[in-house]
């Protein structure tokens, strides 16, 4: 199981794209789960606009409301269930 995150501090600079095309590649053959934790939440609203292999592997995660205890834990539940956790950072 691994963590991939994408994380950059400027906006605009691609990390959703990039974050949702590695998905795609790694659902092929690994079981993935994206935690979207961007206020703006791009990634979920694309996820749910398609029919893509998104849809059913993106979770929108509010962190402003979230303790560092309560996101560890959801993490950690994940990595039990899946090959890959993404996060596509704020």
């Amino acid at each position: 199981m691994a963590i991939i995150a994408f994380i950059q501090q400027k906006g605009g600079v691609g990390k959703s794209t990039m974050a949702a095309h590695v998905t795609g590649e790694l659902a092929q053959k690994h079981s993935v789960v994206v935690f979207d934790l961007d206020p703006q939440r791009s990634m979920a609203e694309w996820a749910q606009a398609g029919q893509g292999v998104l849809r059913d592997l993106v979770r929108a995660i509010d962190i402003d409301h979230l303790k560092p205890a309560a996101f560890k834990k959801l993490v950690d539940a994940a990595q039990e269930q899946v090959d890959y956790v993404i996060l596509d950072c704020p």
